[in-house]
């Protein structure tokens, strides 16, 4: 139990302070009753019913421990260690969020497409944390990669019944982007946009202690040699495939060093699908995350990162013959960088959803 007083005045009294203790932990926000209006207070109305056990769940994910400031590692890690024991033997895989009824024909369908080595996996679990009282959570298990997502996802989506369809609020993984095109209802997509020598690094140095220790920036130099990157996808221009692979032949952006012949057809083509999304960024996720929060009007607003990676070099560490390399490979993810910066500091609203028809699969 959260805590247990003499009389039921002041055990309701002890369960109002540990949520707020709670609230303030996990969120960096002041719970009802504070001097600060947290995100999502317009929807504490009409929520009030789910709160106990949302703190109570929110009590799963601080580990049990009593509702004071826990050690930043137990912190950091309760989280994802909370989230992946839900998600079970599915892993990062497909994740819906189902509403309780059918939705209005006009109601959007979220769809985060989560670009690995992004940060994305402290947003799925913030999604979690704030949507899985409120909606039904079905995980199912997705491959990272696949040559044939495309014909994956109808399949998904042709098995989901007309209620399913019709209640479909959330729908999260590696490779979420290509269940767009089939989508009846408006849609707003996701993402986290990171830089792309940042991203490489963290790519690169993901895995156990005996994968990382065998890796330098002299290994990394090799990866980026011209025979190696011919075959090497994920680190030439992996963002901006994985945001155009539902559309376009990905296979015909070439892996080379710098902007291709075709470069501006490959810009128009991105840039065309962007404006439809809501752009995060990675090195300001915690600001992103607060003005996702206030756009959906959650309760936490913020859950420490998880999945980080210490013991690797910083993007400083990088010599001006190995950061222009990365960076010609990178040439339409750091495009795709600068837009998003520029649009995050212009914009104070993400976009509302799309109402156009989604345009189909392979559409050049």
């Amino acid at each position: 139990m959260l805590g247990r007083a003499g009389s039921r005045g002041a055990d309701a009294a002890a369960v109002r302070q540990g949520s707020h203790q709670l609230l303030v932990l996990l969120s960096g926000h002041v719970a009802p009753g504070g001097g600060e209006r947290e995100p999502g207070s317009r929807m504490r109305a009409n929520r009030t019913h789910g709160l106990k056990g949302r703190w109570w769940k929110l009590a799963r994910f601080a580990g049990g421990a009593p509702l004071t400031p826990a050690p930043a590692q137990a912190r950091e890690e309760t989280p994802f260690q909370g989230y992946r024991s839900l998600v079970g033997e599915t892993g990062l895989g497909l994740e819906f969020y189902f509403a309780r009824q059918a939705l209005p024909a006009d109601a959007p369908v979220h769809v985060f497409q989560h670009t690995m080595k992004t940060g994305g996996t402290s947003v799925r679990a913030l999604l979690y944390v704030n949507l899985s009282d409120e909606y039904e959570f079905v995980p199912r298990p997705s491959r990272k990669w696949s040559d044939d997502f495309a014909e994956q996802y109808r399949a998904v989506y042709s098995g989901l019944s007309g209620d399913e369809r019709a209640r479909l609020v959330w729908a999260v993984s590696h490779s979420a982007a290509h269940l767009i095109p089939l989508l009846e209802r408006p849609v707003r997509p996701l993402t986290i946009v990171r830089e792309p020598i940042d991203r490489t690094l963290s790519r690169f140095w993901f895995g156990g202690p005996k994968a990382r220790s065998k890796k330098s920036l002299e290994t990394l130099r090799s990866y980026f040699s011209k025979a190696r990157m011919s075959s090497r996808g994920e680190y030439a221009n992996p963002q901006s495939r994985w945001l155009l692979r539902p559309y376009f032949d990905v296979e015909k952006l070439k892996r080379k060093c710098g902007p291709p012949p075709d470069a501006d057809e490959w810009r128009e083509r991105l840039f065309g699908l962007l404006q439809d999304y809501v752009l995060l960024l990675q090195d300001r996720l915690d600001e992103s995350i607060r003005r996702l929060a206030r756009d959906q009007g959650w309760l936490v607003a913020s859950l420490p990162h998880i999945r980080r990676n210490p013991a690797r070099p910083s993007v400083d560490d990088v010599d001006p013959e190995l950061r222009e390399r990365i960076l010609g490979y990178n040439w339409l993810d750091l495009e795709l960088y600068r837009h998003a910066v520029q649009r995050f500091e212009q914009e104070k609203d993400f976009p509302p959803a799309s109402s156009h028809p989604p345009r189909p699969f392979s559409s050049f």
